[in-house]
């Protein structure tokens, strides 16, 4: 996520939805940006990376995000520093609060030759 110093928009690079690797684990730091509405006042934010085949947690990140005005969006950047522990489905999910706003997959696969 690149943010723009004048105008503080945000540009995103490097969108991905599959990961080809040679090995496994394989350390790969992420940046996450969310984007939420309909929220006023300061909510703890929490998001997770999961692997969907054993649900285990193998990424966290968190912070504050204060919304002033429910009609307008509010960004949010995680650096997540993971590590990919095994080929498969992963989920990121996205809390408020403690409460479940949304989730976001992608796939860890080995490159073709690979495994």
């Amino acid at each position: 996520v690149i943010t723009d110093k004048d105008t503080d928009k945000k540009s995103l690079i490097g969108i991905f939805d599959r990961l080809h690797v040679r090995t496994f684990p394989v350390p790969f730091p992420m940046t996450v940006f969310a984007r939420i509405t309909d929220g006023k006042g300061k909510y703890e934010m929490k998001l997770e990376l999961a692997h969907l085949g054993d649900d285990k947690i193998v990424g966290e990140g968190g912070g504050v995000a204060d919304a002033e005005d429910r009609v307008l969006m509010h960004d949010l950047v995680f650096n997540l520093p993971v590590v990919i522990p095994k080929e498969g489905d992963y989920e990121f999910r996205l809390y408020a609060n403690n409460a479940y706003l949304g989730r976001a997959t992608f796939q860890a696969r080995y490159e073709s030759g690979g495994g």
